[in-house]
């Protein structure tokens, strides 16, 4: 968002890329386990939901919503530039398609359950 609407400095958010490795970095030395993710949709489904929250959680829609729509295009390219610049191999990014809200909740489980296990070495 913030590289977006520019709310921050260009230089000042390239090296936030880096102060996140490290951080993230700094967590698992500390035998924390970081796991990362993406809930993925289409334009369409926004959209869907959109109507859906209008109608029935009016609360939890705004014109900010519309506006960031306009830009869809501009945020999935700062997205993936995101992706590209803080996935790392000891940390890296699950993109989960969320199309289906039960299938993504589910695949999130999944994917901290078997990133537990492994970390705890359980089979």
């Amino acid at each position: 968002m913030e590289r977006v609407k520019k709310l921050a400095p260009k230089d000042e958010l390239n090296q936030s890329y880096a102060e996140i490795r490290n951080f993230e970095w700094q967590r698992q030395q500390q035998g924390s386990v970081v796991v990362k993710f993406w809930m993925d949709i289409t334009k369409k489904e926004q959209w869907h939901r959109f109507e859906d929250r209008k109608e029935n959680e009016p609360q939890k829609f705004s014109q900010d919503d519309l506006d960031a729509r306009e830009k869809w295009t501009e945020y999935t390219r700062m997205a993936n530039a995101m992706f590209f610049r803080t996935g790392t191999k000891n940390c890296p990014w699950n993109i989960i398609s969320a199309e289906d809200k039960r299938y993504s909740r589910v695949t999130v489980l999944q994917i901290i359950n078997e990133t537990l296990r492994a970390e705890l070495g359980v089979k």
